[in-house]
Order: C-alpha cells, then sequence, then structure tokens
C-alpha cells in the first residue's frame, strides 16, 4: 500500500543516498500503514457491550424485553462487532500501550528481515514508522548502539513525531535521516572499499 507520493519517496531515497556518502553505517527506512488489524479488540468489545445489556435493561426497566434477552445479547453481539471494525473507530478503542507494542514487535522484525544485524561492522540502522500508531522508533545495531547515546536517537524520534502528527511524513523521514546521517559520520566515517549493503529506497509495508 503506498502512503507517499513518487516525489516524495525520491526524496526520501535520495536523503538516504546522500546520508550514507558520508558515513560507513546503513540505513533503512520502512514505513507500515499499521501495526496490526487489532480484530480481536473489537470482537472482545463487543463481548463487553453485549454482556452489559441485560443490566442496562434492567436499570432502565425495560421488563418486556427481558425475556428476548438472550437474542437481543446474540444480535447485538454481531452489531458491535460490525461497528467496532471501523478503522478509526477501532484504533481510538485500541489500547495505546497495545499499539506501540505491536508497532515496536513489527519494527524489530524489519529489523531482522532486512539483515540490517549482518552488515559488515554492524552498522545497520532502521528507521521505522507505523503510520495508523503514530509510531516512530530507530533500532541501531551494535556497533552504532555502542557509540551512539539513547537520548540522542529519542531527540531525532520526536522531531519526527512532531512531523508525523501534522502529516509531514516524508519531511519527517528527510529530517531524521539527515540527522541520523550526521550522527553516523562522526562516529562511523566512510572508508575505502565500503559497499552499499542494503537498500536506499523507502520500504512500504
Amino acid at each position: 500500500m503506498a502512503f507517499l507520493e513518487s516525489v516524495e519517496k525520491q526524496r526520501i531515497e535520495a536523503a538516504i543516498v546522500a546520508a550514507e556518502e558520508s558515513t560507513s553505517g546503513e540505513l533503512i527506512a520502512v514505513v507500515a500503514g499499521d501495526a496490526d488489524d487489532y480484530l480481536y479488540v473489537s470482537m472482545m468489545w463487543a463481548a463487553m457491550f453485549s454482556l452489559a445489556l441485560p443490566g442496562l435493561m434492567a436499570l432502565l426497566q425495560f421488563h418486556s424485553l427481558h425475556e428476548h434477552a438472550y437474542a437481543i445479547q446474540i444480535a447485538s453481539f454481531f452489531v458491535f462487532a460490525v461497528v467496532f471494525r471501523w478503522r478509526p473507530l477501532l484504533l481510538l478503542m485500541t489500547p495505546k500501550a497495545l499499539k506501540y507494542e505491536r508497532a515496536h514487535r513489527l519494527a524489530v522484525e524489519q529489523f531482522l528481515s532486512h539483515n540490517l544485524h549482518h552488515t559488515k561492522e554492524r552498522t545497520g540502522v532502521l528507521i521505522f514508522v507505523a503510520v495508523a500508531e503514530r509510531y516512530i522508533e530507530i533500532i541501531a545495531d551494535k556497533g552504532i548502539n555502542d557509540a551512539v547515546g539513547e537520548d540522542q536517537w529519542e531527540s531525532i524520534v520526536d522531531e519526527f513525531r512532531s512531523a508525523l502528527h501534522t502529516g509531514h511524513t516524508a519531511e519527517g523521514f528527510v529530517t531524521a535521516i539527515e540527522a541520523c546521517g550526521a550522527l553516523l559520520s562522526d562516529a562511523f566515517p566512510p572508508r575505502a572499499g565500503d559497499e552499499n549493503e542494503l537498500p536506499d529506497h523507502l520500504i512500504e509495508i
């Protein structure tokens, strides 16, 4: 699924290429529409609402409906399950901690699946965004984490998050890539014989 225009993706690729010219590190940018479908969350909420209906009917003194309570519960479960699958509502009803946990898990999966942990000098860096969760994470391999402090990554993430919240995803990527490139150029300057081991284009999942 495409989240950015072609010209925006070209800007991101150009930023990666430029950043890698000043460092022996390797950068990958990944954007995901969402980290999970969260359908089990919609089912959970539907079950909770339907189970609460008999108590609500008793409270409102709908005595004529009591004999149909079970049928009403079953019908309401299916209705709520459909309603709660509406994506904006479902994301609103999904706990933030759960969304972040799923997004972090996907970020780690992307780091491993693109072999950032197999670069020669252990200098792979992933810039990951899950749009629906508004989640951003930078994952760096051991070689880089030994030289770059966590607070430095957090500063880049915070700036990117501001851009994402205002709908400037491409600009956020470019700024983050440039900032990562500046950090890496100090700790890991380019070396003779460096090879480009990983793709430079934006990866969309």
